[in-house]
């Protein structure tokens, strides 16, 4: 029933600023993790990423961190969310080694429309 499904829904959810921290992959919301890594300006420069080794580079970090490339091929927004935690939880890990220092900035975001209780 509608009301069933509405139950979970709360309406009008004031518009809201919020402090967050976010990946140097510029594009990630709109672009595969894999795409938006490999054409990130920081990534590309620290891994050399239009060179075959660096590709190579990126396919091995990304093994690392457990997550399998057909997953990093899909749309982020399409990830499970398990894979999302995981690159979360283990790029602070993993990407020191393969040169990737300072892969978080702290930004802003903006929130607006409805939520889920």
């Amino acid at each position: 029933t509608l009301s069933a499904i509405t139950a979970g829904v709360r309406g009008g959810a004031p518009p809201r600023v919020q402090y967050s921290e976010e990946f140097r992959f510029t594009m990630l919301r709109h672009w595969s993790l894999y795409e938006a890594m490999l054409h990130s300006g920081y990534v590309a420069t620290r891994l050399q990423t239009w060179r075959e080794v660096g590709r190579q580079s990126l396919h091995s970090l990304l093994a690392h961190l457990g997550l399998p490339l057909e997953s990093c091929k899909q749309l982020y927004t399409h990830m499970s969310p398990k894979h999302m935690k995981q690159l979360a939880d283990k790029l602070e890990e993993h990407g020191p080694p393969h040169g990737l220092t300072d892969l978080k900035f702290w930004s802003f975001s903006y929130s607006h429309g409805f939520k889920l209780k």
